[in-house]
């Protein structure tokens, strides 16, 4: 990426230059290869954690002959297509960087010739839109994309054997945020996906995010563990919906509540 910025800073007087330097970038074939091959190891990785986790629930769950078959069945059939079709999404996403990176230099150039700067005096300003290291960004889009698409599969497998409540899993440490530690261990129906970020006092943001389900949104390393009723250990946490909470309850209480979903 490096020889791309210093070719485009060239042409910040130019626009037209500009961008054609950035989308020489975006359709050079050793950048669709890179982005290619970040995608594949991530994706890999991650397709391999969720069966891990799931061949692990198997072991556990009063299901886990029906579960490991559909696991097996899944595995030689259409998951690897479903797969293949991520690659390729992940892969143009991050294609895109440097068309996304012109689109936001544009626009600061011309807001700063309104007050009668020229692109080439702020050209240390327009640097700190293209990322320190291509290849960390690329790697934040596929992680969060390709976790988003993990966890759609989990969802997929658990309610195809009828599992409709999985527990909220995190990574177990200092890194994870202040609202997904206030998740863990906690139950949710797969109807009813939560905004965790409303429900932790710690945390304060202008604008929430939709509801979502663990590893559904950026840079998310929770995960889901679709479990049996029959398996869970009462009193249980688990996300109300009805009131928009986390509470704990009874077995009596978990059913009450299960029927409503």
């Amino acid at each position: 990426m490096k020889p791309v910025v210093k070719e485009a800073l060239k042409h910040v007087d130019d626009i037209e230059v500009f961008q054609q330097v950035l989308k020489n970038a975006f359709n050079s074939p050793t950048f669709k290869l890179r982005a290619k091959a970040i995608v594949r190891q991530i994706s890999t990785s991650l397709l391999v954690e969720d069966e891990k986790n799931w061949r692990a629930a198997a072991a556990k769950s009063s299901r886990g002959r029906e579960i490991k078959k559909a696991l097996e069945r899944e595995i030689e059939g259409n998951v690897k297509q479903r797969m293949e079709e991520l690659f390729n999404y992940n892969a143009t996403l991050i294609q895109t960087l440097p068309l996304t990176i012109s689109e936001n230099v544009i626009k600061h150039i011309n807001s700063q010739a309104w007050v009668g700067r020229r692109a080439s005096e702020i050209e240390e300003e327009i640097k700190k839109f293209f990322p320190v290291n291509s290849k960390a960004s690329a790697k934040l889009i596929a992680r969060t994309e390709t976790s988003k698409f993990s966890s759609a599969i989990t969802q997929a497998r658990a309610e195809d054997i009828g599992l409709m409540w999985y527990e909220w899993c995190t990574s177990e440490d200092i890194a994870v945020r202040s609202s997904h530690r206030l998740m863990s261990g906690v139950f949710i129906h797969y109807r009813h996906p939560c905004t965790p970020e409303r429900l932790d006092p710690k945390t304060k943001l202008k604008k929430y995010p939709q509801p979502y389900h663990a590893g559904n949104i950026y840079n998310c390393r929770c995960y889901q563990a679709p479990t049996e009723i029959e398996d869970m250990n009462f009193p249980i946490k688990v996300y109300d919906w009805i009131q928009n909470k986390i509470v704990t309850v009874s077995r009596e209480r978990f059913l009450e509540l299960n029927r409503k979903g």
